[in-house]
């Protein structure tokens, strides 16, 4: 039997028998009345039954579930709990959907599909041969520099410590304020989010310590320190009874112990933490007397303000008077992290260069 689509091999990649490659898959082309293949090697040593794998076998569900996840569009995935994962595992059962499984097809499947992807190629299933997943190098843009920013994503302080988010990096650092750390991927911390989200909308800690994360339309109720996500979440921005519309621009956790989600600019939902539903409707005015529309982050610090960021200003608020006692040009000075300025070091040069030549001379 004869496919044109791949000069004549009904195959483009063969199988190798026993081991190593258990199975691939063709990705879906998005061409009109393209049928994705699914190929199994039958040398393999497979499973069948509904039952957990014998040693030294393979279970024939899981690689087929594996495999009808890349016909639908799935890459690989480095969550080891996912069916997506590229190595098959010593256990193979039970055969379940991992988190990121399922919010990989609905991110893919809830996005209009008009236009027609080109032919990607088969990507193997394997067995895993080591503890240590297979990793390619690939160039990784430069972080922005935080003490060049006018404004952030989230901020959390979590045991003296800042956590701030801009894009898809994360930077941890001292309440002293002094050092600024190397920043982290934010999906090295937070795995269970899809690849999908390139940042987080907005970031509070509830009154019992979790943590609550928006991306993207989903909320994640995350336990700390362990960032594990808690049972039946992530859920939808409109379980929590935000409308489907709705674009987050921040979320708080009062001193007061009261948590707010600011919307679409303007709108604020009260939220009621013992169930996660809303409480009730506001307008950012008439909650935060004097905070501007479009406030692109909020959050509680250490020195018992509110912190509201719009585009390039700060408005440190104080709730129990209702008023703005200060405001300015946002940078990390606001929140008492020093930056080394540029004038700084360059008079450390000129002191060093001279120190130098002093000694030079003395020789």
């Amino acid at each position: 039997m004869l496919d044109r689509r791949y000069g004549g091999a009904v195959c483009p990649d063969d199988l190798d028998g026993p081991g190593k490659v258990l199975a691939h898959a063709m990705l879906p082309t998005g061409a009109r009345n393209d049928v994705s293949e699914v190929h199994i090697d039958h040398r393999e040593t497979w499973h069948i039954a509904l039952t957990p794998n014998p040693q030294n076998s393979h279970h024939l569900l899981r690689t087929l579930v594996h495999e009808i996840g890349h016909s639908l569009g799935l890459s690989h995935t480095t969550d080891e709990n996912s069916l997506m994962y590229a190595y098959s595992p010593s256990v193979d059962w039970p055969v379940v959907l991992g988190m990121e499984d399922v919010l990989a097809v609905r991110n893919l499947y809830d996005a209009a599909k008009d236009e027609p992807s080109t032919v990607v190629p088969a990507e193997p299933t394997v067995v895993q041969t080591t503890t240590t997943p297979a990793t390619t190098t690939t160039a990784s843009p430069e972080p922005p520099d935080p003490c060049t920013w006018r404004d952030i994503d989230t901020m959390l302080v979590l045991r003296k410590r800042l956590f701030i988010t801009q894009g898809q990096y994360a930077w941890s650092i001292g309440l002293g304020g002094k050092i600024v750390d190397r920043p982290f991927f934010l999906r090295d911390y937070v795995r269970f989010l899809p690849k999908t989200v390139t940042r987080l909308s907005a970031a509070y800690q509830t009154v019992k310590g979790d943590l609550v994360l928006f991306a993207d339309g989903w909320v994640y109720m995350v336990s700390y320190p362990t960032l594990e996500l808690r049972a039946s979440w992530p859920r939808r921005i409109t379980d929590l009874g935000l409308p489907p519309n709705a674009v987050i621009n921040a979320a708080l956790n009062s001193h007061t112990g009261r948590t707010y989600v600011i919307y679409n600019d303007y709108a604020v939902l009260e939220m009621d933490e013992c169930n996660m539903t809303a409480r009730g409707y506001h307008t950012l005015q008439t909650i935060f007397p004097g905070i501007p529309s479009s406030t692109c982050t909020a959050y509680r610090y250490t020195d018992g303000h509110l912190y509201f960021v719009h585009r390039d200003r700060f408005f440190a608020y104080n709730e129990f008077t209702e008023t703005v006692t200060r405001s300015g040009e946002f940078d990390l000075d606001a929140i008492g992290v020093t930056c080394p300025r540029e004038d700084i070091l360059r008079k450390l040069w000129d002191l060093l260069a001279r120190l130098a030549r002093s000694s030079v001379a003395f020789d």
